[in-house]
């Protein structure tokens, strides 16, 4: 059994074997909290790289990493990003409409003047991250962990019903009823 620590952007894992269960502590403000997750193979890894202005759109990029790379303007338009790792990234004015981001780690990313319409965050970690200037009609944040501070910001903007799964905006952020 090989036994390693790794530290990713904030998150600490303890890797024993590569397949089984796992626990991955995030520290926030108000403590630790243990998530179980399952020990994946990164399929490709953009960390610290520049990919401004590049086309992803329409693609399948489950388990990419892009941990403090630079993404401004980057078209994830209709992409398959679950479990992507994207902490520390910089994807402003970047487009993310119809993007699945289910069980991806977005901490502290800065996602500025972004288009985040009808995408998929259900289960992300999205604590830390900048949404000035985004849409979000129609994203599903489902289970999504997001800083109590950003909510009210975020509920002004909440409208619409995401096309795949069904919910509600303002639902899934748990906003109060007009």
């Amino acid at each position: 059994m090989i036994s390693e620590n790794r530290s990713i952007s904030g998150l600490v894992m303890n890797i024993a074997a590569p397949v089984l269960p796992r626990l991955i502590c995030l520290s926030l403000s108000f403590g630790m909290i243990a998530l179980p997750v399952l020990a994946q193979k990164v399929q490709y890894n953009y960390s610290s790289s520049n990919q401004s202005g590049k086309d992803f759109s329409n693609k399948n990029l489950s388990r990419y990493t892009f941990t403090r790379a630079t993404l401004k303007r980057i078209n994830f338009q209709n992409t398959n990003l679950t479990a992507a790792v994207f902490s520390g990234a910089n994807m402003t004015g970047a487009n993310l409409q119809g993007a699945n981001f289910s069980g991806a780690i977005l901490d502290r990313i800065k996602i500025v003047n972004a288009k985040l319409d009808n995408a998929i965050f259900t289960d992300a970690i999205l604590n830390g991250a900048d949404f000035r200037g985004a849409t979000i009609k129609g994203a599903d944040f489902t289970g999504a962990v997001l800083d109590s501070w950003a909510l009210p910001d975020l509920c002004k903007i909440a409208i619409g019903t995401n096309p795949v799964t069904k919910h509600s905006t303002r639902v899934t952020l748990g906003c109060p009823t007009k």
